[in-house]
């Protein structure tokens, strides 16, 4: 990629980015948020940003080390983290309750999608899916299915393709467990609360929370990038598990841990913009 237009596609990014932080304020304050969680938003959108110029200096990483540090800290969520109706998901830091998956994920998908699976790799990818499934997080455990779905797409070996099913299945496992946690109007069903508020804003909220994986795949497709596709699978999984089940709309509701994630996930997937990383043969 030029010059130029890779200054285009960071300009694209950073349009991008206003729109949804935009989309994100409009639709929980219409969905009745406090004006304390609208600052926060706020606050975590500035960092997003940031996160993106500084995430993307990354291009390559140490696979195995990368998923390994992702279980850990996902085995010590579901061990020592925050628990809310039955469902532990979250590390508290004071009165800040971090979603570790939301936070961790891009990098451990990032990471997985930068060469083909080995053993130790199948395997760190199956421990994880296992604790999604415990904790349990339906959400995050179909968002990580997607994600190694679409990573299909550039490695098809045997460990690949046995590490994708058994996400799938701890996935599906997940999504019959019955989730406790209440809906709140402006996390997870912020689009549905904002129309009836107000329909454009709804409208509105509605199509960028749809557009939240097309710069992966746009990335992904311009450049033939696995590590971009893959984020694109995450996030899509993030966005229909909170269309069809009882989870957070990714970025657009309230939540600073999904925004800062999506942020760390564009600088990721710019890391390879105009670096020439081509998708590995099958």
């Amino acid at each position: 990629m030029t010059g130029g237009a890779a200054r285009r596609v960071w300009g694209l990014v950073a349009l991008l980015l206003l729109l949804t932080l935009a989309a994100s304020l409009l639709a929980i304050r219409a969905a009745g948020a406090p004006s304390l969680m609208l600052a926060v938003q706020g606050v975590a959108g500035v960092a997003a940003a940031a996160s993106i110029f500084i995430v993307s200096r990354v291009s390559t990483a140490r696979s195995a080390a990368v998923m390994g540090v992702g279980l850990a800290a996902f085995a010590a969520t579901a061990l020592f983290g925050v628990t809310m109706d039955g469902a532990t998901r979250w590390i508290g830091f004071g009165p800040l309750l971090v979603h570790t998956a939301s936070i961790g994920f891009p990098f451990v998908v990032w990471a997985f999608a930068l060469r083909p699976a080995t053993l130790l790799t199948a395997a760190l990818c199956a421990g994880i899916a296992a604790v999604l499934a415990i904790q349990p997080d339906g959400g995050a455990a179909v968002a990580f299915a997607l994600a190694t779905a679409v990573r299909l797409a550039a490695y098809r070996g045997r460990l690949d393709m046995a590490a994708a099913a058994v996400a799938i299945v701890a996935a599906a496992w997940a999504w019959t467990r019955p989730d406790s946690l209440p809906a709140v109007s402006y996390v997870e069903e912020v689009v549905f609360a904002a129309f009836m508020a107000a329909p454009p804003v709804g409208l509105f909220a509605g199509l960028m929370l749809a557009l939240l994986p097309a710069p992966f795949v746009f990335l992904g497709l311009k450049q033939n990038v696995a590590p971009a596709l893959t984020l694109g699978g995450l996030w899509a999984g993030f966005v229909l598990a909170s269309v069809f089940g009882n989870y957070p709309a990714p970025v657009i509701g309230y939540g600073a841990s999904p925004l800062l994630g999506w942020g760390f996930s564009l600088g990721l997937a710019m890391a390879h913009v105009g670096a020439g990383l081509r998708r590995p043969a099958a």
